[in-house]
């Protein structure tokens, strides 16, 4: 298995376990933006599609 597709593999079963340490969808989102994981890979991971809207974010502002 190549370097790249065991970062993937990692990364599906690190958001698919029931771990509560496992990696978020911000996390993978943020993977995206940087090109280490596709949309389609994304996609494959979550079962929802990439979009760049971060609206869903969580955010700190006025705290």
């Amino acid at each position: 298995m190549s370097g790249y597709a065991l970062f993937f593999d990692v990364q599906y079963k690190l958001y698919q376990s029931d771990n509560t340490k496992g990696v978020s969808k911000d996390q993978l989102k943020t993977a995206v933006t940087k090109s280490y994981i596709t949309n389609d890979q994304y996609k494959t991971i979550t079962g929802e599609d990439y979009s760049a809207d971060h609206s869903d974010m969580k955010t700190t502002a006025g705290a």
